[in-house]
């Protein structure tokens, strides 16, 4: 590291060098001049010189100003991987209470009345169902094979429009509509209460297939012979046939309302189907056509009489017991499981989430590894272009050697960093 220079004569750099790298240019002759100065005292030769323990230091001081950005971050970066790490732990408490949460399943009517249960008691009880059905229908049964039709009950309800039709001819004949020229008045009283007529048929209608399930039911339980349950004394076995024959007991009885119902319904309908009957044959009357009227007269009028009886069809024939029991078990299933698959989902972003912000913090301490920062690097790569213009009094140098001496500096640019590393000790490893 001796300079050998003359008297008043340095090193000294090109001026393409000086356009290309003013600040560098300027840091070398610095540091030249300052080895020229304090090689006229004797030192270390292994030594750095003051010049060069300036420029150094001061690559250092930003360095740390480096690492202190970067703890800052890794501190947001552990408070993000806190935060996750809760979220997944409250995801995975949530998993693990449904399965022992009391649930009730989803029933269309109060005939089917399944008391709350556990998730693994619903599986039980609905493979339990499911064996039961099909032990049933290999025994030769049909009761299970009727369900829901939605073709049937949407074909139903679309043809109750035309007892709409109807409703609207026999109120605009009480109410003396004239239908050549009506008023808005007349036509809204008129609609208003051929609606609710039709809706009060509509729900007629569903109520006497409702019953009429009913009865198939309790008359199918009170058929099926009852097979003794060893565990189970003969208290319990009166208080169940008690139950099944209770329907005996009540005011008014159900076979006498299901009657009733059954009457006023095919009242009601016949009366509709006559009365756009004779509408229709009275309009066609008026254009000489009334054969074409009584066609098209019989075929909207039956119709009218057809449409709630299918709706009474589709509700009587909307499965058994134990099918109803399986789909509401399977329903309330299903509903679980997608929630807890939610709760899982959830779990795992949240901790997919929180290994990012460990990658993502070990990669900042990383970077900012003291050693390694561009502020020590480019004191480095001063320091070895300075020491290699040494020696070379008077010549201009178009580009200084930056690999001269590189073994000497490796200490001097490695201080602690203790304190990036224990920040990242207080964070949980990427998994």
């Amino acid at each position: 590291m001796t300079l050998n220079v003359k008297m008043n004569q340095l090193p000294r750099l090109s001026l393409w060098f000086w356009i290309r790298h003013p600040i560098q240019a300027y840091w070398i002759m610095f540091l030249v001049r300052e080895a020229f100065r304090q090689n006229q005292i004797e030192r270390d030769p292994n030594s750095l010189t003051n010049g060069e323990r300036t420029a150094g230091n001061r690559a250092i001081e930003m360095s740390r100003k480096q690492a202190k950005q970067a703890l800052r971050k890794i501190n947001l970066l552990h408070k993000r991987q806190q935060a996750a790490l809760d979220a997944a732990k409250r995801e995975r408490r949530l998993a693990t209470e449904l399965h022992d949460r009391l649930c009730t399943p989803p029933t269309r009517t109060n005939s089917i009345v399944i008391p709350p249960l556990p998730l693994a008691e619903a599986r039980s009880l609905l493979a339990e169902q499911r064996a039961k059905v099909k032990a049933d229908i290999e025994r030769g049964g049909t009761r299970h094979l009727d369900s829901p039709s939605k073709v049937r009950r949407a074909t139903a309800y679309g043809l109750l429009g035309v007892d709409i039709i109807a409703l609207f001819s026999v109120f605009s004949t009480v109410f003396n509509v004239d239908l050549s020229a009506p008023e808005l008045k007349d036509l809204a009283i008129t609609g208003g209460f051929s609606a609710i007529a039709a809706l009060v048929l509509g729900q007629l209608a569903h109520s006497t297939g409702h019953q009429v399930w009913q009865s198939r039911v309790t008359t199918n339980e009170l058929d099926t012979p009852q097979r003794d349950d060893p565990g189970q004394d003969e208290g319990e076995q009166g208080e169940q046939q008690q139950a099944l024959t209770a329907t005996n007991g009540e005011f008014p009885a159900p076979r006498l309302m299901l009657k009733a119902k059954m009457v006023s319904l095919g009242v009601v309908s016949v009366l509709s189907g006559f009365s756009i009957l004779t509408r229709v044959v009275e309009e066609a009357e008026k254009i000489h056509q009334p054969l074409l009227g009584w066609v098209l007269g019989l075929l909207v009028a039956a119709a009218a009489i057809v449409a709630p009886w299918l709706v009474v069809i589709d509700e009587m024939r909307s499965g058994s017991v134990e099918t109803r029991t399986i789909d509401a078990l399977t329903k309330m299933v299903q509903d679980l499981d997608s929630q807890s698959s939610t709760y899982t989902d959830n779990a795992a972003k949240s901790e997919a989430e929180a290994a990012n912000c460990q990658r993502e913090a070990e990669g900042i301490r990383d970077e900012v590894a003291l050693e390694d920062t561009p502020a020590a690097n480019g004191a480095q790569k001063v320091i070895y272009m300075a020491r290699s213009m040494h020696g070379a009094a008077g010549h201009i140098a178009a580009e200084p050697d930056e690999s001269a001496g590189r073994t000497e500096l490796g200490d001097f640019f490695r201080p602690p960093s203790n304190v990036l590393n224990d920040a990242l000790s207080r964070m949980k490893p990427a998994t």
